[in-house]
């Protein structure tokens, strides 16, 4: 009369719910992870902005006085009547003395500070006649690298191989 009713779904909702528990675990554990994973690039970049700025900050104190030097350079052609061609060694030689780590070749000066240990913040002048207005035009200032990049000797992952 009465069927003995089964009761097999107990069961089922519990390897679910292990299931759930532990995708749950694995992605926050990911999460986890990848946070601090984040946390570290985060740091390093901060790190480099922090030395880029510095470095800039020291260019433009170099570059206050090679302005100064020149300007003085100027104020003695002009008192001196000297000409451009003795102006360029006068300016040349009071850079030579106050800036040895610059490099002049000819009217071009190459200004070199080091931004952390791998890199090089290199600003280009040219320095101008003394008739013109300003004492020099930057020319260029970029980042550099203190090493030569080596990459890897095997072949690249190619998704979809070509026939050879």
């Amino acid at each position: 009369m009465y069927a003995k009713k089964q009761f097999g779904g107990f069961g089922v909702c519990s390897i679910i719910m292990i299931f759930v528990i532990l995708c749950m675990s694995t992605f926050g554990i990911l999460s986890l992870v990848l946070a601090r994973e984040d946390l570290h690039l985060s740091k390093e970049a901060a790190l480099a902005t922090e030395q880029f700025y510095a470095a800039d900050a020291q260019t433009d104190e170099i570059i206050e006085r090679i302005d100064k030097a020149l300007t003085d350079c100027v104020e003695s052609v002009l008192q001196n009547g000297l000409s451009q061609a003795e102006y360029a060694d006068l300016a040349a030689q009071s850079l030579a003395e106050l800036f040895p780590q610059c490099v002049l070749s000819g009217n071009k000066l190459s200004i070199d500070v080091p931004v952390g240990q791998t890199r090089t913040l290199r600003t280009q002048l040219t320095l101008l006649p003394f008739t013109e207005r300003n004492n020099y035009r930057v020319e260029s200032s970029s980042v550099i690298a203190d090493f030569e990049w080596e990459g890897e000797e095997s072949p690249a992952f190619e998704l979809f191989p070509r026939n050879k």
